[in-house]
């Protein structure tokens, strides 16, 4: 009796077609994931939300597009949640929290703003440091749904 065990290996096609736009693919699916958590699951938010979504607009000092990947919007007054998500292997810096900075002036030019970033796989030092200081909030995909 012959038996021949054929030995599972990736096409060239998977590496090309999936695996080239997996990062892409669940960036997607972990922001909706992050919106979730706001909405449903954070236990100490610094206001009521009414709803969480995604914003787009132009920078005017730099005339090019923008999208916040998370906006929440209070119930009442004029406090907004602004919310990176970020999908990645490695950690996000602080550039990260500046830039969410800059978008929330676009986004809003009066109000009181808190943030709220998101990553896969951590944060670095600087990053850590500056959200000890307050007004930032750093969440893992690990801590998501502890």
């Amino acid at each position: 009796m012959y038996c021949h065990i054929r030995k599972k290996t990736r096409s060239p096609s998977y590496d090309r077609a999936v695996k080239s736009y997996f990062s892409d693919y669940m960036g997607l699916i972990f922001e909706k994931m992050c919106r979730e958590y706001l909405l449903r699951y954070a236990g100490e938010l610094p206001f009521p939300l009414s709803d969480v979504g995604q914003w787009w607009g132009t920078d005017p000092h730099t005339r090019t597009e923008i999208q916040i990947d998370i906006v929440g919007i209070p119930v009442e007054g004029k406090k907004y949640l602004i919310g990176s998500c970020k999908y990645r292997n490695e950690k996000i810096g602080v550039d990260e929290l500046e830039l969410l900075r800059r978008y929330a002036a676009v986004f809003r030019k009066d109000g009181q703003f808190h943030y709220y970033i998101f990553s896969k796989n951590g944060f670095t030092p600087s990053l850590l440091e500056s959200a000890a200081g307050g007004g930032v909030t750093l969440i893992t995909l690990e801590a998501l749904y502890r």
